[in-house]
């Protein structure tokens, strides 16, 4: 059996009941306790399989599957630790834990400033064992059982974050907020002043800044004053700049598309610069006005009309005859008063 060996007092235990398949350092669901009696121990075995070559008067040790010793975790005892609550339940309900210590080797002091190795492990609570007196310190021990894979890594750890950092929080008349709009300062809520060059609307709002490492992303922002309404852009870096798409309407049942929008023609009526075709039929209920237009083929079956016109002559039926005068010729039963025959 071998065991890692940490030199220092500083290490840090956090279980959690949420297991997923590869297990990260900063998987959420992480619970972490000051209640820690002793420092834990891992500890590990690796079997190592001989083999005989007849090829060679050596023999052949392959190294196989690592296997995690039992170990155990001890706590002040006090029952309304979150820690000692997961354990203490999982123990009741057989249920496997995931479990990170991290050894922290950096120095520091700050509590969430710190950088060291960890270690990653699922385990079952097989027992719980309590010692002390009135006299003494209470403690509680829970032994563990592994299961499966130890994960090693080293973790580093940024500065805390405070309140409005990022747009966290922001938005109050004590704190305002960030409001590097248009930049790719890493992802964060901004706070958009009306009078700001880059702000679509005309007033104060927020916008939501979203970016990937490689150098691009996007912002969302909305209106704060009147009907909702959203509008959103890509940025992208350029060496030392970031250039912007326009801002797009995202459109809602409040902003709906104009026909300008998408190049239609309003049923209200309009002016349509294209041609028109129609497969069926076209019907109109008063007028139809073509002063400076032309028909170029007519195929039609009736026409209702008291006056029909082609090139500015009239054109005469049954129903629409010209008058004696229009013809030069004098009407029957006209008395004529002069004349030459």
């Amino acid at each position: 059996m071998t065991n890692d060996i940490f030199v220092g007092n500083n290490v840090r235990v956090s279980v959690n009941p949420l297991i997923v398949e590869i297990p990260g350092y900063n998987d959420p669901g992480y619970v972490s306790t000051d209640k820690l009696a002793a420092f834990p121990v891992i500890g590990f075995r690796k079997e190592v399989q001989t083999l005989e070559d007849y090829r060679t008067d050596f023999t052949t040790k392959l190294s196989g599957d690592v296997t995690i010793n039992d170990t155990s975790i001890s706590l002040f005892e006090d029952s309304s630790d979150p820690v000692y609550q997961l354990l203490d339940e999982a123990l009741m309900e057989k249920k496997l834990l995931r479990f990170r210590s991290l050894y922290v080797i950096d120095g520091e002091t700050k509590k969430d400033n710190d950088a060291g190795l960890y270690h990653i492990f699922n385990a079952y609570v097989t027992k719980k064992e309590t010692t002390g007196s009135e006299n003494s310190v209470v403690t509680t021990t829970f032994n563990l059982s592994p299961d499966g894979q130890l994960f090693t890594g080293f973790a580093e750890f940024s500065v805390p974050l405070n309140v409005g950092d990022y747009g966290i929080g922001a938005g109050t008349e004590e704190i305002a907020g960030v409001k590097d709009l248009g930049l790719l300062t890493g992802n964060r809520c901004v706070t958009v002043d009306a009078t700001n060059s880059d702000n679509p609307y005309n007033s104060g709002t927020s916008a939501m800044a979203i970016q990937h490492p490689d150098g691009q992303g996007w912002e969302l922002i909305g209106s704060s004053v009147g009907n909702p309404s959203i509008r959103i852009r890509n940025k992208q870096q350029s060496g030392e700049t970031v250039t912007e798409s326009p801002w797009v309407k995202v459109y809602t049942e409040l902003e709906r598309p104009t026909p300008e929008d998408i190049n239609a023609l309003p049923i209200t009526g309009g002016e349509l610069k294209g041609s028109l075709t129609i497969q069926e039929y076209l019907n109109v209920r008063k007028k139809i006005s073509a002063p400076q237009g032309e028909i170029l083929a007519l195929n039609s079956n009736e026409i209702n009309s008291t006056s029909v016109k082609v090139k500015g002559k009239e054109v005469y039926s049954p129903s629409n005859k010209p008058t004696p005068l229009e013809i030069n010729c004098v009407a029957l039963g006209e008395t004529l008063d002069a004349g030459v025959f």
